[in-house]
């Protein structure tokens, strides 16, 4: 069973972050996305966070935690919850517990 998103565009800063077909992503002008959260739906509520990538040219500007902050608009936009499989999003979740409602339950 699939499950695709709409399309939402996200601001943060100043970055524009889309999210679509199961991926939250930072767009470059060559359409290459320069970041990118990947998070395919589990089932119809719930998705995974399953990967989170930064290019080098732009780490340590914060921009995996914005692309985190953005998907988390998305998910309380939409009443889904989150499975966080990648390191990163689970190290996020365990330093912020006032997400922990976004949190999708064993």
């Amino acid at each position: 069973m699939s499950f695709l998103f709409q399309s939402a565009l996200y601001n943060f800063n100043m970055n524009k972050y889309l999210i679509e077909n199961g991926r939250l992503y930072l767009p470059n002008v060559e359409g290459n996305p320069k970041a990118y959260i990947l998070c395919p739906h589990i089932d119809e509520k719930t998705i995974d966070v399953k990967s989170t990538f930064v290019d080098p040219s732009l780490r340590g500007q914060g921009i995996a935690k914005e692309m985190i902050l953005a998907l988390i608009e998305y998910v309380k936009k939409e009443g889904l919850l989150i499975v966080p499989s990648c390191s990163y999003a689970v190290k996020f979740f365990d330093e912020h517990p006032e997400y922990s409602e976004l949190l999708a339950k064993n």
